[in-house]
C-alpha cells in the first residue's frame, strides 16, 4: 500500500509496521513533553526560592523510562524530526507517521523494473519505470484511482487468470483459442482493439502489450496519449471479468463498459466521446486526415 501512496493513489494505513512506530512515538512525545514541563517549572521554582534540584529529582531523571524516552525522541531527531513541534497538535500520530513515510525508501521503481524487465529491453528499463510514474501520478489526478490501478495489474501480472492460479491455463475468455487466458493475449487480441479504436475512430491502429504498459514509450507504433492507453486497459480489464462470469464477448459489450466509465471516470470522461454529434465529428475528422 506504500507503493501505491508513492504514486499518488489516495490510501490510508499502508504500514503497520509506521503505523506501530508512530503510535509509540506518539505516546513517548506526549510523554517527554509533559516531563519537559515538569521539568521547567522545577527548575524556574527552585531558581526563585534559590534551591537546586534535591537527589531525589536527580534519581529521578536518571530512571530507565526516562532515559528510554528521551532515546526514543534522539532516534526521531536523527530523522530530522524535531518531537516538540508535534506535542500540542491533535494529529500527532498522523503527522509523525507522514513525515516517517517521506523518508522511508521508496520501491516502487524497483518493483516496477523487475516486472518490466519480462517485457522492455534492459537499456531502456530506468527510463521506461521514471517516465510510468510520473505518468501514473499525473493522471490520477484527472483519473479514478482504479482506471490508474487497472493498468498497474496489467503490469504487474494481478489479473486472475488461470496461469497465476491453476495448473492448467484455459481458454481465452474473448476468442476461446486454446491456453489463451493470458494478459498479453488478452491486451493483443486483434478483436477487441479493433472495436476499441473504430469507437474512437482511429481505424487501423494497433498497440503491443509493451505499448500499452509502458504509455507508449517503447514499441514500434507511434505513441498516443496516455490517458488513451490508461483506458484501454481498465476497459480489457473490465471487460475481462465479464467474460469470465459468463458474458460472451461482443461489440455491445465493449462499448457498454466504456460508456460506463463515461458516466463514473470524472474528469477522464471528456477522452469518451458519449453523445452522436461528437462521433460524427471524430469520423468526419479522421475522414479528413484520411
Amino acid at each position: 500500500m506504500l507503493n501505491l501512496k508513492m504514486i499518488g493513489l489516495p490510501v490510508q494505513a499502508h504500514s503497520l509496521r509506521y503505523s506501530s512506530f508512530a503510535s509509540m512515538a506518539r505516546n513517548s512525545t506526549k510523554t517527554l513533553a509533559n516531563f519537559d514541563s515538569l521539568v521547567t517549572f522545577y527548575d524556574d521554582l527552585s531558581k526563585a526560592d534559590d534551591f537546586r534540584f534535591g537527589t531525589y529529582c536527580q534519581e529521578w531523571i536518571q530512571t530507565g523510562c526516562f532515559l528510554s524516552i528521551r532515546e526514543s525522541h534522539l532516534l526521531l531527531r536523527s530523522l530530522g524530526m524535531d518531537y516538540m513541534r508535534y506535542a500540542n497538535k491533535k494529529d500527532m500520530q498522523r503527522r509523525i507517521y507522514c513525515d516517517i513515510s517521506d523518508v522511508a525508501p521508496n520501491k516502487v521503481a524497483d518493483i516496477l523494473t523487475r516486472r518490466l524487465s519480462s517485457f522492455a529491453p534492459a537499456d531502456c528499463l530506468t527510463e521506461t519505470v521514471d517516465f510510468i510514474i510520473g505518468t501514473y501520478s499525473a493522471l490520477v489526478k484527472s483519473f479514478k484511482p482504479n482506471f490508474v490501478v487497472s493498468h498497474l495489474r496489467a503490469l504487474c501480472n494481478q489479473w486472475c487468470t488461470s496461469r497465476r492460479f491453476q495448473t492448467v491455463i484455459k481458454p481465452c475468455p474473448f476468442c476461446g483459442c486454446a491456453s489463451g487466458d493470458l494478459i498479453e493475449h488478452c491486451l493483443e487480441y486483434h478483436d477487441l482493439q479493433d472495436v476499441f479504436h473504430r469507437y474512437f475512430c482511429r481505424s487501423g491502429a494497433y498497440f503491443s502489450t509493451l505499448e500499452v504498459i509502458s504509455f507508449g514509450r517503447c514499441g514500434t507504433h507511434t505513441p498516443l496519449e496516455s490517458s488513451y492507453y490508461l483506458l484501454y486497459a481498465n476497459i480489457v480489464f473490465l471487460t475481462y471479468n465479464s467474460c469470465c462470469h459468463g458474458q460472451t464477448f461482443g461489440r455491445r459489450v465493449l462499448v457498454r463498459q466504456l460508456k460506463t466509465c463515461a458516466e463514473h471516470c470524472g474528469a477522464g470522461a471528456d477522452i469518451l466521446p458519449t453523445s452522436g454529434e461528437e462521433r460524427r465529428q471524430m469520423k468526419k475528422q479522421e475522414r479528413t486526415v484520411m
